[in-house]
Order: structure tokens, then sequence, then C-alpha cells
């Protein structure tokens, strides 16, 4: 009988230890952030480590320029919004149905305030050639000088001929653009012929050179936003920009343009990093291609991408402001 007990006793330890679960001790899991999350950290951080140097923005000092790019897309943002454009949204009931929205912009603004540089350093240096000579060593542009060497030049004429015509001595252009007169002179004395600061522009002549830059901008955005439209987007950026530039203009202000335009694009694209000077005569290198897939077709433009991008430089913008303020 003992050896019957002993049996059943091992037969209930056995199955009691079955019973028993061994406790394993988890480690923490590691927070697994999603492609989409991790690119938002990236363009929410695109300025943070940038130094802004004598620029006026992050943004621009990113992007190697000098005039203010965040000043570039609040005008052509304000140009914009007299369109909006179609598209397809489903509402709650799965119906999909049209509607209007704003036309978003994606680094249109970097590839504008490059061709604003470009044609500012060619009109006064195609104007200097005839500017008047003083005893000192000084040179002065007047407007006159200015409106007789755009007519002169045949590139100049192709693009700008047309409006010189209409143009108003009594009209301030420089508001419109956001560029002052004092933004424009240091950046000549710095880029014009190794920083020459002996040359002078007459109030009447960059008033002239203001209107001729307004009415470049407003041509390329329009000539951009009627590409994007035929091509059923609802973004401008900046390839559209650079094919409204070789539209606009032949000859060597045109490859002058585009290729400023290309320059800045690599950097912006990432496929460059900018070296923090503005060198209007640096090769600009082409930018990466991007698979552009239509929205009936593929990947749908981001929203996001454009919301962040304009986030990103508000805050590098007010984030400037304050470190100025103290």
């Amino acid at each position: 009988m003992p050896s019957k007990d002993k049996a059943s006793a091992k037969v209930k330890e056995v199955k009691d230890t079955k019973k028993t679960k061994v406790k394993v001790e988890e480690k923490p899991k590691k927070s697994v952030k999603s492609k989409d999350s991790k690119s938002k950290d990236a363009k929410k951080n695109k300025y943070a480590d940038v130094e802004k140097g004598d620029a006026p923005n992050k943004a621009t000092a990113f992007s190697g320029l000098t005039f203010n790019v965040s000043e570039s897309r609040k005008w052509l943002k304000e140009y914009l919004s007299r369109y909006k454009v179609e598209k397809k949204r489903k509402n709650t009931a799965g119906v999909a149905k049209s509607v209007h929205e704003p036309v978003k912009i994606k680094s249109a603004h970097f590839a504008i305030t490059a061709a604003d540089q470009v044609l500012c350093l060619s009109l006064v240096s195609l104007a200097d050639k005839k500017s008047k000579k003083a005893t000192a060593g000084l040179r002065t542009v007047t407007e006159e000088i200015l409106m007789d060497s755009m007519r002169a030049s045949k590139d100049f004429m192709f693009a700008f001929g047309k409006w010189l015509d209409a143009y108003s001595s009594q009209d301030n252009y420089s508001k419109q653009l956001g560029l002052t007169k004092d933004i424009i002179v240091k950046f000549i004395e710095k880029f014009l012929n190794s920083g020459d600061t002996s040359l002078h522009i007459d109030d009447q002549c960059f008033n002239l050179l203001s209107y001729i830059l307004l009415k470049h901008r407003i041509v390329m955005a329009e000539t951009a936003f009627q590409m994007v439209s035929y091509a059923n987007k609802s973004s401008v950026d900046g390839k559209s920009i650079l094919y409204a530039i070789k539209t606009m203009h032949t000859g060597g202000l045109c490859k002058d343009i585009t290729k400023k335009i290309e320059e800045v694009m690599s950097i912006i694209n990432g496929s460059k990093k900018s070296n923090g000077s503005d060198s209007d005569d640096s090769k600009g290198d082409k930018p990466k291609k991007k698979s552009d897939k239509s929205e009936k077709g593929g990947k749908k433009e981001s929203d996001d991408e454009n919301d962040e991008e304009e986030k990103s430089e508000a805050e590098s913008s007010s984030s400037d402001e304050s470190d100025d303020g103290e």
C-alpha cells in the first residue's frame, strides 16, 4: 500500500509542475515610428540645425540665398489666392464630390527668389556698362540708363520689351515686392564685380528695377500655375517655375536664371549642400528626378508636406525675430 501512495503522490507532483507557469520578464517594446511620422518629424526640424548667420531667417540660410524666401512665399501665396483648384473628395457616405481648394506651394518660392537675384544682378550689370562716371571714381545708374540698356539688349527686349512703355514712375513697386533699396544695394555691393561699392543706384532707377522684378514674378507665377493646372496638379513647385523661365527667356539670361534655380533646388531636394555663400557664378547641379504620379493613377500630392514646409518656415521666421530682439 505505501508504494501506491508514493506513486499517486508522484503523479500529482508531475501534474502540479505542468500547471505551474514560469513567468518570463518581458523586455520593454521599442517604439516603432511609421515612415510618415519620421518624415513629418524631419520636416518639422528641417531648419533646426541651420545657422542663420547674416540671412533674414533660417529658411533663407538653408537655401544659400540672400533675398528673403519667406517674403517671396508670402507674395506668391497672395498672388495664387485668386485661384482655386478642383479636387475630388469623398464625403461621409463615401460619395466623391468636387471641392475647390487653395493652390499649394511646394518650394516654388525658393526658385522665384533665385530668379529674382540673378535678374537683379543682370539688370544692374547691364546698366553699369553705360553708367555715368564721376571724378571720384563713383558710377551712377539712373532710370534713363537702365531703360536704354534694356532696349538695346536683344535678350532683355524679348523678355521685358512689352512692359517698358507701361512703366509709371509715379507708382511705388518695391512695396509689392517686399524688397527695400537697402537690401538691393547691399546685395549688389556684395556680388557685383567682387564687392565693388563704387556703383550708385538712384531712387528712380531702383523703382524701375523693382517694376521689372515685379512683372517678372507675376509672369513666373502665372505661367507656372497654368502649367500645373494643365497637368492636373494642385501645387506650384520649383520645377514648374524652372520650366516657366524657359518659356520666358532666351540666350544667356535664360541660361543664367535656370542654372541658379537648378543649383538652389538641388540644395532644397537634398542632393547638394549649401556652402552658406550665395555665388551666382557657381555651377548648379540638376535636382534629382522624382516620380510624379497623377492623382488619378497613383499617389496623391501630399497636403501635409506643404503644410509642414510652411510651418517650418513660420517657426524659423518667428524664432529668428525673437533672437534678433534679445
